[in-house]
C-alpha cells in the first residue's frame, strides 16, 4: 500500500517521522495535514456559575482531561501528582471525561491515595455539556506518555481546549508538541513523573494569575493554524501537485 500510494497524508510530523524511520518512505512522498477543529463549536464562554454548580465545580480550580481511559493518556500520573498540587492549590479538582479499560485501575488509585474529593469521573456526558466542560475548566491537561508501542499521534483534545480559550499541559511523547505554542498557549513536560506534573500545574496557575497563557492567545493560535479552513487550503495545494 505504501509503495503504491502517490502521496501519504500524515496527521503530524511525528507520524511522518515514524513512516520514514520504520517504513523507509521517502520524505517527498509525505504531506502533513493536522486534524482540524470546528472553531464555531469549540469557542470561549463567560464563567457559567450555574453549570459549574451543576457539575460540582464551584470554587474549585479545575484541571480537565478528555479522552479514553488508556495507560498512555497518563491519568494515573496526574492522580499521583494531586497530593503535591493540593499543597499549593487546596481547591484543586481533577475532572476526567471518558471511558476505557483503565477505569478500574484509576478508581483504585484514587481510593488508595484518599483523593475521592479531588478527582471526579464524568462518564457519559452529552456533547453539549462536554463543550461546556472545555469552556468552564481552568486548564486542560493531557499527561500522555509512551506506553510500549502506544503513543499519542497528535492530541486533538488539546486543540479543542485551546479553541475554547484554555491553556494546556501535555506530555513530551508523540505529536502533542505540534498542537500548541509552548510557553504561550501551553507546556510540554515529562509526564512520567508526578512531581514534574505537579510543578507544571502550579506554575501554570501562578502564571495565569500574572497574565500569561491568555485565553485570547490560545484561541488565536488555533484560528491561525488548526481550523479545517486552514487545512483545506493546504490540502488543495497538496492535491494539485499530485
Amino acid at each position: 500500500v505504501l509503495r503504491g500510494a502517490d502521496r501519504l497524508i500524515c496527521n503530524s510530523q511525528n507520524t511522518k517521522a515514524l513512516l520514514m524511520e520504520h517504513w523507509h518512505v521517502p520524505t517527498e512522498k509525505i504531506e502533513v495535514i493536522n486534524p482540524g477543529v470546528d472553531e464555531k463549536t469549540f469557542c470561549p464562554a463567560d464563567i457559567d456559575p450555574a453549570f459549574r454548580k451543576k457539575v460540582g465545580w464551584e470554587d474549585r480550580f479545575v484541571c480537565l482531561t478528555v479522552g479514553r481511559l488508556q495507560r498512555r493518556k497518563g491519568h494515573d500520573k496526574m492522580i499521583e501528582a494531586i497530593p503535591q498540587i493540593a499543597k499549593e492549590i487546596p481547591n484543586i479538582l481533577y475532572a476526567i471525561v471518558g471511558q476505557g479499560d483503565n477505569y478500574p485501575n484509576l478508581v483504585a488509585a484514587v481510593k488508595k491515595l484518599g483523593l475521592e474529593s479531588y478527582v471526579q469521573f464524568m462518564d457519559g456526558i452529552e456533547d453539549e455539556d462536554l463543550i461546556r466542560c472545555y469552556q468552564q475548566c481552568d486548564l486542560f491537561i493531557l499527561p500522555n506518555r509512551t506506553d510500549g508501542n502506544d503513543i499519542e499521534g497528535f492530541g486533538m483534545v488539546l486543540v479543542e481546549a485551546q479553541a475554547a480559550g484554555k491553556p494546556v499541559i501535555a506530555g513530551d511523547s508523540g505529536g502533542t508538541s505540534e498542537t500548541l505554542n509552548s510557553g504561550k498557549t501551553g507546556m510540554i513536560i515529562d509526564c512520567t513523573d508526578p512531581e514534574i506534573i505537579a510543578g507544571a500545574v502550579v506554575n501554570m496557575r501562578n502564571s495565569m494569575a500574572f497574565g500569561s497563557f491568555k485565553p485570547e492567545d490560545c484561541r488565536l493560535h488555533v484560528l491561525q493554524n488548526l481550523t479545517w479552513g486552514k487545512h483545506a487550503k493546504k490540502a488543495e495545494t497538496v492535491f494539485d501537485q499530485i
